[in-house]
């Protein structure tokens, strides 16, 4: 399976900000430069910085300046609503499936219906049999 793993490089100001990702299986990757490499998150974007306070993920965030911070925290809000409506949609599918009976429930019940229905057609034959001997 495929590890993300972020460049982290030191900005001028001090602030450690993810330069470069790339998707690896195996193996760490080298840095081509003084950059630290990092696994990470699947949401750490390019850019962001360690600690950065907007649209946080994985100890990395975007600055209160960058214009990605509220596009990234509207991202992630609409992935969470999808997430909880799938969520409540397999709830409710659950909830239905646990009120109805199973496929096997439901073909013993039909079978064990077609004996009972059997045994009185045979109860019948053999009253009017009966019947017609005694009459």
């Amino acid at each position: 399976m495929a590890t993300r793993y972020a460049f982290i490089v030191t900005t001028d100001d001090g602030e450690e900000e993810v330069s470069e990702i790339k998707l690896m299986e195996g193996k760490e990757p080298e840095p081509d430069s003084d950059a630290k490499v990092e696994e990470i998150e699947d949401n750490v974007q390019i850019g962001m910085i360690r600690g950065g306070p907007r649209a946080s993920v994985g100890g990395f965030g975007f600055r209160d300046d960058d214009p990605r911070g509220p596009i990234a925290e509207q991202e992630a809000e609409t992935v969470a609503e999808r997430r909880d409506e799938k969520l409540a949609a397999r709830e409710v599918e659950e909830k239905r499936r646990s009120r109805e009976p199973s496929a096997d429930k439901r073909v013993a019940d039909q079978r064990a219906a077609e004996k009972k229905a059997e045994a009185d057609r045979a109860a019948e034959k053999k009253a009017n049999a009966r019947s017609k001997a005694s009459a």
